[in-house]
């Protein structure tokens, strides 16, 4: 077991006795109250939102918005960032519209996307590919930067091509800050589907996205419980997801050896 790894799964039980620790004394705390939304009720009540096909129907509803938009979010910022970082006369007016509309939350768009799409998958997708788009490209543009010019001057001298050098040189030195960006903006796109499915609702020729199915159980029942067995499924999903990043990563990035 190399050493990152040992790091790994030591972070990883100490994360696990923590979070053990914190759910026994809830359950605890909770258990004498009626009705309490505790970590037992939690995991029935998920059990029963499971096996009834609600919760991954909603699931795999939000995967693929979430899949579209960072698709289209990924494509886009990587290659903003490339045209951006490789041609500074394109980056003197790329950038000013790119500061301008940064600041702006995603959420706001959501009157935008509606009259754009509907109320649909269509603007579920707009918003959460427009969460996405900024840390990746943000990120993607400062790894780029970042590639010293020695590298490049000495590729040329070499007699490589400029398509070679973008292959050679520019991807996989910029390939470490592109990955974080890809992981910032799965977690931003995991945050703004939520919102995003509340405020669009649901299509008429799909089922709800767990966004909209949080909304149902609060608007019908006020079931917490199940509201809170939902949050835990979106903390999961984009941890997975999250995980599948640093996965790639681990597999793309070589580091030189030390020593």
């Amino acid at each position: 077991m190399t050493i990152q790894r040992k790091a790994d799964v030591r972070d990883l039980s100490i994360a696990s006795a923590i979070l053990g620790t914190a759910l026994v004394v809830w359950q605890l705390l909770a258990s004498g109250m009626p009705d309490a939304t505790t970590p037992l009720n939690i995991a029935i009540r998920l059990g029963q939102i499971i096996a009834d096909g609600q919760l991954l129907s909603a699931l795999l509803v939000s995967w693929i918005t979430i899949l579209q938009g960072f698709g289209i979010a990924a494509i886009a910022g990587i290659g903003v960032a490339m045209i951006a970082g490789n041609w500074p006369s394109a980056a003197s007016w790329l950038e000013p519209v790119i500061n301008l509309l940064r600041p702006i939350a995603p959420f706001a768009w959501i009157p935008m996307a509606i009259l754009w799409f509907g109320t649909g998958g269509g603007a579920a997708v707009m918003i959460t590919a427009y969460a996405a788009f900024f840390p990746i490209l943000t990120n993607t543009l400062a790894g780029v930067r970042r590639i010293r010019s020695s590298l490049v001057t000495a590729a040329r001298v070499l007699g490589a091509s400029q398509v070679t050098i973008f292959l050679r040189v520019v991807v996989p030195g910029s390939l470490p800050l592109m990955l974080v960006g890809l992981r910032l903006g799965v977690g931003m796109a995991w945050a703004a589907v939520i919102a995003a499915e509340l405020a669009t609702g649901q299509s008429t020729t799909a089922p709800p996205g767990i966004g909209y199915l949080m909304y149902l159980n609060f608007a019908a029942e006020s079931d917490v419980t199940a509201i809170v067995g939902m949050m835990i499924a979106i903390g999961l999903s984009a941890f997975l997801a999250d995980q599948l990043l640093r996965l790639a990563a681990r597999k793309l990035i070589v580091w030189p050896a030390e020593g």
